[in-house]
């Protein structure tokens, strides 16, 4: 029969949280039942008619894309547009489509760890860091032997996760004491009478504004009537998410190698530079998409060559001669490296759960620019 599409939604909430998204951006279901069963996902860059098709035709009945096939509002819904034909391909083959966008960028594992990581880079942080969270402590008393039962229920989507960590709990083993009123029906122990339990003290760490649907998990998998818990706001920090990643090679290179290791990686065929291409490189900064606004940004992280996409000329003017060096390897090439990335993220939840869930990397899309040379 499969799983529903809004099991699935529910593992992508915990890559990709939509709280991450930018305010003007479109992500999450935009096409499809989230209660229709399926067995087969399907990942890629852009929900295309093309791509949409061999989804269907390859069993998925759901597309997970990076870049939202509705964006803008729409008027209507006809064949003589893209935005229009992938609607009705998605109809047509019963896919739906769901985006994972600039909270994909942000996310950790997403669009640029996944091209930071493909470079080579380590030690990575956030380019552009995300705004501080209000982060609490949830501790609840759970009697021994269930303490599995309820770390799984909890730890979903951000409660529990501690940068690249999940399921990150602390247990105390102590005795709980309660004694049990004339109208209960006690988990142990006796009406009227002073009950001491052995119980374990289960703390986690999650985001104030998954405390609700913690909390709600939480009733429905302890044994207790009345479980007891207890929050604790914390002194919030910085977020180890946001845009783009910072990192370090190896060992210094010169622009002119740093751009043929990009070729090799990316496997392009070229690129644009702007910079001394025998200048020395070894802090990096990336930014999957259209990055070339966070030269600035670059410049105060102390990088050396930031690498992007859909740099304009305005900005190659700004950067030439100076530091950061702004290498454009283009949009598509600095953000499909994140297909293969997110189908293992998605495939490693669905076999931790034990789904019978088959996940699929769609490769029938290619760069929309082609490399031209008369050479």
């Amino acid at each position: 029969m499969g799983e529903s599409i809004n099991r699935i939604i529910g593992m992508l909430e915990e890559i990709a949280p939509a709280r991450l998204a930018e305010t003007w951006d479109q992500v999450g279901l935009q096409v499809g039942d989230p209660n229709t069963p399926i067995t087969t996902v399907a990942v890629a860059l852009d929900p295309l008619p093309e791509v949409i098709y061999a989804a269907g035709e390859a069993g998925a009945g759901l597309l997970v894309t990076h870049h939202p096939l509705i964006f803008r509002p729409i008027s209507s819904i006809t064949p003589s547009n893209k935005t229009g034909q992938a609607i009705f391909a998605a109809i047509k083959s019963h896919v739906a489509v769901f985006a994972a966008h600039t909270n994909l960028d942000k996310a950790m594992g997403g669009v640029n760890d996944a091209l930071a990581q493909t470079i080579g880079l380590t030690e990575l942080e956030p380019l552009v860091p995300g705004a501080p969270e209000e982060m609490l402590k949830l501790t609840v008393f759970v009697p021994v032997g269930y303490e599995p039962m309820v770390r799984q229920a909890l730890c979903r989507g951000a409660v529990g996760r501690i940068g690249a960590y999940d399921e990150c709990t602390f247990q105390a083993r102590g005795w709980g004491s309660f004694r049990p009123g004339a109208n209960t029906s006690p988990f142990s122990g006796h009406k009227g009478q002073l009950n001491l339990e052995s119980e374990t003290r289960l703390e986690v760490l999650l985001p104030k504004t998954e405390l609700s649907a913690a909390l709600t998990r939480l009733h429905d998998v302890h044994p207790y009537e009345e479980p007891a818990y207890d929050v604790y706001p914390l002194v919030t920090a910085a977020s180890s998410l946001g845009l783009g990643r910072v990192g370090r090679l190896s060992d210094i290179i010169s622009l002119r190698e740093f751009c043929l290791l990009l070729k090799d990686r990316l496997s392009i065929r070229g690129m644009r530079v702007v910079g001394d291409l025998n200048a020395s490189i070894r802090r990096v900064a990336v930014c999957g998409g259209s990055g070339g606004d966070l030269t600035a940004q670059a410049r105060r992280c102390g990088v050396d060559v930031l690498v992007t996409g859909d740099v304009t000329y305005h900005t190659a003017l700004e950067c030439a001669g100076g530091v950061p060096a702004v290498v454009d390897v283009g949009h598509f090439s600095s953000e499909v490296v994140v297909v293969a990335a997110l189908a293992k993220m998605l495939a490693d939840r669905c076999e931790r759960e034990k789904l019978n869930i088959t996940v699929l990397e769609m490769n029938n899309q290619s760069d929309p620019f082609t490399f031209f040379t008369d050479h």
